[in-house]
């Protein structure tokens, strides 16, 4: 397997505040010989890139690969990789978690696999919780609609508690297609566990490990409404969406009817870090992103911008929940652009307005 290398550009700025200097550093990475990552996460001194079945970890801050392991397969510790079904992995107390299209996996600290298990049918994201799990479906249909719903397992994959239900903005018996997407979304943080729900507006559910909701974290944010002008620009982003120019616009189009919700979604994503909400709020695929910023109260504590951000694929984004091309740590933003034949890293501070 060939080994990333890495070029790293340090680029520094000053920004003038009452005329005191502060000295802000950005970084920027080539990972070299990766090509089509699937997501990126960060926790602390570290960086996990997974790319088809093979999960690449760094060394932070000086951007160094320190391990890779996973292969493609069926076997034991092996994964499937199919285009736009990435997988995806995180920290754990044994060392990295794996959730593939299958089954989930389990890593040690230096990438020897340790363990593996069968997701339950219909799971397109999952994630440990405490002793349980929680997991995301795009397969109930009921009197013909398709809901995506957000459920609670046990230790053994047997259902527990279905903590959120909506209806999925892909309809396979009605043959519709929701742009822009908006989709239930979950993250786990310390052992909670943190569903958004943004077809009801700016809400964040948070329960417990064992499913308990806690409390609800609410925003008034004015809706943008979708007109003529929004759609055609919606129109012009799923048109130029890499998965759907893989599979073909034309195609997909005889396949599906495109529908447009009322409004654009208050959230677009988000991710939990030192203690923090951060939340996407941009509401269509432009520059700069926004990024709205919490406490895990609802509290709102100020705002950032970030140019030159990356979407996910629409297909992507609708198979797995959770696969995201940014991540926060330590009050820094990372996240990854693409070159024909290169994938960047970018690194920059966060600075609250």
């Amino acid at each position: 397997m060939d080994i990333p290398r890495l070029r790293c550009v340090p680029i520094s700025f000053f920004l003038f505040l009452l005329m005191i200097p502060l000295t802000v550093l950005s970084q920027e990475a080539v990972l070299e010989n990766i090509f089509d990552p699937g997501m990126i996460t960060v926790q602390e001194r570290e960086m996990i890139v997974v790319e088809g079945p093979t999960v690449y970890v760094f060394s932070l801050p000086e951007v160094s690969q320190k391990l890779s392991f996973g292969k493609k397969g069926q076997g034991p510790g092996e994964m499937s990789s199919l285009p736009y079904i990435y997988n995806r992995s995180i920290p754990c107390p044994e060392g990295y978690f794996v959730d593939s299209l299958e089954k989930v996996l389990y890593f040690s600290k230096d990438g020897t696999f340790i363990r593996e298990k069968k997701k339950p049918i219909g799971v397109s994201s999952i994630a440990p919780v405490g002793r349980n799990f929680v997991g995301s479906k795009l397969t109930v249909i009921e009197d013909k609609t398709q809901f995506q719903t957000i459920v609670l397992y046990d230790e053994q994959f047997e259902i527990l508690k279905e903590l959120a239900r909506d209806i999925s903005p892909a309809q396979s018996v009605k043959a519709t297609t929701e742009i822009p997407l908006d989709a239930l979304n979950f993250a786990v943080y310390e052992d909670k566990i943190y569903v958004e729900k943004s077809r009801r507006g700016f809400l964040i559910e948070v329960y417990t490990s064992e499913g308990e909701l806690t409390r609800e974290i609410r925003k008034d944010i004015k809706r943008r409404s979708i007109g003529g002008r929004e759609k055609r620009e919606l129109l012009e982003d799923f048109k130029e969406d890499p998965s759907i120019k893989a599979f073909g616009f034309d195609n997909v189009i005889q396949q599906t009817r495109l529908v447009y919700p009322d409004y654009l979604p208050d959230i677009t994503g988000f991710v939990i870090a030192d203690d923090k909400l951060y939340v996407k709020t941009s509401q269509k695929y432009a520059v700069p992103t926004e990024f709205l910023v919490l406490d895990l109260d609802g509290k709102e504590l100020g705002h950032f911008q970030v140019s030159g951000m990356t979407e996910i694929p629409y297909v992507a984004h609708l198979n797995n929940v959770n696969v995201k091309y940014y991540s926060i740590s330590q009050g820094k933003i990372y996240y990854l652009t693409f070159g024909e034949t290169e994938t960047h890293l970018h690194v920059h501070p966060i600075i609250l307005e």
